[in-house]
């Protein structure tokens, strides 16, 4: 997932994006053993995904796990590839 989130961050036509996709370090998902992705129809409204994201931070820390919030994954389904990855 971390060279096609890469190659969509490369193909954004953001700047800034663009340079950090070109950082040979970048691992934005590092080593992480689960990722968690919450998603949701276009009508959805942000504060659906912040509580989402704070429950499932809140029992990850209840069970000793660190977690990381991300927004950057949106651009995992930018590409044809990560379209084959949702659910219709």
């Amino acid at each position: 997932m971390t060279s096609m989130l890469r190659e969509n961050l490369l193909n954004s036509g953001i700047d800034f994006l663009v340079e950090r996709a070109k950082d040979p370090s970048f691992d934005p998902l590092g080593e992480a053993p689960t990722i968690i992705l919450i998603t949701a129809d276009k009508s959805a409204r942000f504060v659906e995904f912040d509580c989402a994201a704070e429950n499932i931070i809140i029992a990850a820390e209840s069970l000793g796990l660190g977690s990381h919030v991300m927004a950057i994954t949106e651009f995992i389904f930018t590409s044809e590839e990560g379209k084959k990855l949702k659910k219709n």
